[in-house]
């Protein structure tokens, strides 16, 4: 973390008012009780079936929307819509499996809802848009990111070995699933993590390193359902690195460029140079 930790700025967040430590601990602890439940769920559906994750992740999402209403004073309140949204992650990509159709297709039927609710989200809790950095400050910085997407895809499907998800696409085949994973998979994944989860629980504790660590881990824990150890490890490096640069000058664009390139070259370029 001393590495990561140079990446970021020195201004923190202050977080101020009467009781407020204890307000602040007991906030700590929702979010510690939403990442346990949720590393559960994920460890189910590793260890025994998707299923019984899913319904695990289907609970938090109720429970911390409940939350959101009764806690109005609440520090950590507006925290409580964007780890919901995080649950229906796991929820979403369960209900999208339809056998009958391509592959490609669950991916985009996960994003658009998932984009659809980070929306929704946004406007509920008020977060101001320039928290999502969306405004390019750094384009060489942007552009470096794109670029490393290209080694970490080739790196990503050695860990992985996926399988194309449309075995023999034409040039609009390749075309629409290249779409489809840089806005329904790398930008939707970008947007709530590094946009909003890493955002929020910044301005909600006041500690930069905080919210670049835990919205690093929540996106890693999430891949554990890919069965590579190394390729999780992998995620959560790589979402410490993305965090940290996003609020170095990196802009939103450029982490999804990353992002995107990667899930791209390991779904289309090098299972064609090494499949």
């Amino acid at each position: 973390m001393r590495s990561v930790g140079r990446l970021l700025p020195r201004r923190t967040v202050a977080v101020r008012g009467p009781g407020m430590g204890i307000r602040r601990l007991e906030g700590i602890r929702v979010l510690g009780a939403f990442t346990a439940v949720l590393l559960i769920s994920e460890l189910l559906s590793a260890l025994t079936t998707a299923i019984s994750g899913a319904m695990l992740d289907a609970v938090l999402i109720p429970a911390a929307l409940a939350q959101f209403t009764r806690a109005e004073a609440a520090p950590y309140r507006r925290l409580l819509p964007v780890l919901a949204l995080v649950a229906l992650i796991r929820t979403l990509s369960i209900a999208a499996v339809v056998p009958r159709l391509p592959q490609i297709t669950w991916y985009a039927l996960v994003g658009i809802p998932l984009l659809l609710g980070a929306a929704l989200t946004i406007r509920l809790i008020d977060e101001p848009l320039e928290q999502l950095h969306l405004r390019i400050d750094q384009p060489a910085l942007d552009a470096s990111l794109a670029g490393l997407g290209v080694p970490l895809g080739l790196v990503g499907f050695f860990l992985l070995r996926p399988q194309p998800p449309i075995s023999h696409p034409g040039l609009l085949g390749l075309i629409a699933e290249e779409v489809i994973l840089l806005v329904t998979a790398a930008f939707v994944e970008e947007l709530i993590f590094r946009g909003l989860l890493q955002a929020v629980v910044i301005e909600t504790y006041g500690r930069q390193r905080l919210g670049v660590a835990y919205s690093a881990g929540v996106s890693a824990i999430l891949y554990l359902g890919s069965g590579s150890i190394p390729y999780t490890i992998g995620v959560a490096g790589l979402g410490l690195l993305l965090g940290a640069l996003l609020l170095r000058g990196a802009s939103l664009w450029g982490v999804t460029a990353c992002h995107g390139i990667a899930l791209v070259g390991m779904a289309t370029l090098w299972p064609a140079l090494f499949g």
